[in-house]
């Protein structure tokens, strides 16, 4: 993903060094965040079921 958006590779640089912070870690830790995907997923599956019957009643 660093590859594709230079602005996820800032936010990401950003927060991590505030994790690290946060949690007391070596600021040359590593970090990554992988739930990017399974967040998506998530709320794709959540608007699905709110939505759910929304087509029968206006369409």
């Amino acid at each position: 993903m660093r590859t594709l958006s230079p602005a996820y590779a800032a936010a990401e640089d950003i927060a991590g060094a505030w994790l690290l912070d946060l949690l007391g870690l070596p600021p040359d830790s590593a970090v990554g965040f992988t739930a990017t995907m399974a967040n998506c997923t998530c709320l794709a599956a959540g608007r699905d079921h709110a939505c759910d019957g929304l087509a029968d009643t206006h369409g």
